[in-house]
């Protein structure tokens, strides 16, 4: 997405463009994330939609409670604060289990990120302080990478001569009165260490059908939210026998749960494509049948752009 400027940001709020805006130029812009509390961990039922695939019930909820972000940007060679956006935050996750030895969180439906949206220090800018939070998602997207980046893939231990296929993991042991468990539970089957746990992987093959772009005036921030751009993917599992389901990730983030495509059709919606510029989509695919054969990522541009390009005219010295 390149340097974090006041360009990103202008077409949700249009005084923002005309603040920070010098000589035709966007001004750099600085996000700074100030947590109040420690984060928690909530272990859920880990229940998914029989049809969609959809997570209903999260398997954990990591939340953040009160987590303030301030919006610098360069003004008059210094950082000037702009606003500041304050939520609680809650990230949905689950776990893919590839082979006998890998497991890599996913998460859930990024609509169900943030609540309890306030907004303060926006004297700067001319518009209503309560269409600020519209930002907030956006500001989720640019951060998931390096969320990310504490969410790698780790590695099962062998048991001795046995390594472990898991069938199921799910909430154990309900704390009254909530909806979380004391223990996360694991339900898996022992298997010699030259043991297969995955017949085979397909075969992901991945291609943009269509592109759903919001025209450019509904982009502009009002506190209804905005509408996210979405990408149509024609995806294909090639080479395995099954019912296939996709998973996605979007410039190199977190990947999802496997979800179901009908007609072959993917539908990609993410925050970070609130911002125009050219995005990466990958995917992967499985057999429902045969969950731990996971293919290679295959991968697909996604271009968002609403605002007409801007050009400037120099003048040219005559010559003799």
């Amino acid at each position: 997405m390149g340097v974090l400027n006041t360009g990103l940001f202008k077409t949700f709020l249009p005084s923002l463009g005309n603040l920070a805006t010098v000589d035709g130029k966007d001004a750099p812009m600085m996000i700074v994330m100030r947590p109040a509390s420690a984060p928690t961990v909530a272990i859920g039922k880990g229940t998914f939609d029989p049809v969609t695939k959809k997570p209903i019930d999260p398997l954990i909820t990591l939340s953040m409670p009160n987590v303030s972000i301030d919006f610098y940007a360069m003004l008059s060679d210094r950082y000037a604060r702009l606003f500041t956006l304050t939520a609680d935050i809650a990230l949905p996750l689950s776990l893919i289990f590839e082979g006998c030895d890998s497991v890599t969180p996913a998460i859930g439906d990024l609509k169900m990120l943030i609540t309890n949206i306030h907004t303060a220090n926006s004297e700067i800018l001319a518009e209503d302080p309560m269409v600020l939070t519209d930002l907030i998602p956006a500001v989720i997207g640019l951060a998931e990478p390096a969320v990310t980046s504490a969410l790698k893939p780790f590695a099962l231990p062998a048991l001795g001569s046995f390594k472990l296929k898991v069938n199921e993991v799910k909430g154990l042991g309900a704390i009254s009165g909530t909806a979380n468990y004391n223990h996360l539970g694991i339900y898996a089957t022992l298997l010699p260490l030259n043991g297969q746990c995955a017949t085979g992987a397909p075969l992901t093959t991945v291609a943009l059908k269509r592109s759903v772009i919001p025209d450019a005036k509904l982009m502009v921030a009002t506190g209804k939210g905005l509408p996210w751009p979405q990408a149509v993917l024609d995806v294909h599992a090639l080479g395995q026998n099954g019912t296939p389901e996709f998973a996605y990730r979007v410039d190199h983030g977190t990947w999802t749960t496997f979800l179901a495509a009908p007609n072959d059709e993917l539908l990609v919606e993410h925050p970070a494509f609130l911002f125009q510029g050219l995005h990466h989509i990958e995917v992967r695919s499985r057999m429902a049948e045969d969950p731990h054969g996971i293919s290679n990522p295959a991968s697909v541009g996604f271009m968002v752009d609403w605002d007409p390009p801007s050009v400037s005219c120099g003048s040219i010295a005559p010559t003799t």
